[in-house]
């Protein structure tokens, strides 16, 4: 339960600490490294921001967005291999995937070939759909999530 009481803070924005303060005091409540996790922050009038991945995360993109190299570990937090930037374009689609549906999917890396033109609902019907399939009658062992972000092709950013 420590671990999921550090997440409070959020209801009322990001905590003073930043994102690396917050890693660290996860980092501390942890026994081991067995913890997949992903901060990213995203400035809605510029599409620009960045993060940081512990675990196996994917990020997808019609563009060249990528959360970088899976594999950062937490304890102890080892933040260099775990920050990347990310800017989105007009008229991109991305889709975040979490470890466990990265891994517990046959081909959820080869993805990005089905992002132009999705249906953001058929999209994820089909890929959990695929997940169960993958393993009927069983739970993932590690948390399976997916969030698709689309911008707009007219979309007015500040430059």
């Amino acid at each position: 339960m420590a671990v999921l009481s550090r997440f409070g803070p959020f209801r009322d924005g990001f905590p003073d600490a930043g994102p690396r303060g917050f890693v660290e005091g996860l980092a501390g409540d942890l026994e081991e490294d067995d913890v997949d996790l992903l901060v990213l922050s995203l400035d809605l009038n510029t599409l620009r921001g960045g993060g940081l991945s512990f675990g196996g995360h994917r990020m997808l993109s019609t563009g060249p967005v990528d959360v970088g190299p899976p594999g950062a570990r937490l304890v102890p937090p080892s933040f260099g291999d775990a920050a990347f930037d990310l800017a989105l374009a007009r008229g991109e689609r991305a889709v975040l995937v979490s470890a466990g549906l990265a891994g517990g999917l046959p081909g959820a890396r080869d993805l990005r070939g089905e992002l132009p033109g999705m249906d953001p609902a058929k999209f994820l019907d089909g890929l959990f759909s695929r997940l169960r399939g993958a393993a009927p009658g069983e739970f993932p062992r590690r948390d399976a999530s997916c969030i698709t972000m689309e911008v707009d092709r007219n979309a007015i950013l500040q430059v």
